[in-house]
């Protein structure tokens, strides 16, 4: 029976670790030119989770660098300008102060929605999101 996988040993998978260490490197280092004060050990663990499943949702109070942690993410691993990252607001907690919240919250729903299926189709057709 042949072997699906090469030996571990091998060129091939030594290629693909090293490749994934690297990553691995540039997230963290690029995650503390953001200003970003976290464990290596907590992004070491992100990263991880990432890879095994590739959506995330990250919550927390406001102005606790979650959209710079995306960024940094981001171009860790595509390698490409953090402006090329698309972020999205989760919640309409922007119209907090107005009389009609709910509005503004079914706005931003359907905004996300209209989003994630944009960049699913830009996706699907090769393009760059």
């Amino acid at each position: 029976m042949t072997a699906l996988l090469p030996p571990s040993g091998s060129s091939i998978v030594q290629a693909a670790i090293d490749g994934e260490l690297a990553s691995l490197e540039r997230f963290i280092t690029i995650t503390t030119q953001h200003g970003l004060d976290n464990t290596r050990f907590s992004l070491v663990h992100l990263y991880v989770t990432l890879k095994a499943h590739p959506s995330i949702l990250i919550a927390g109070p406001a102005k606790t660098g979650k959209i710079a942690l995306v960024h940094a993410l981001g171009q860790a691993l595509t390698e490409e300008p953090a402006q090329n990252c698309r972020t999205m607001v989760g919640h309409a907690r922007w119209a907090s102060g107005s009389r009609d919240i709910t509005k503004f919250v079914e706005l931003q729903s359907r905004f996300n929605d209209n989003q994630i299926l944009s960049l699913q189709i830009s996706c699907s057709a090769g393009a760059v999101a």
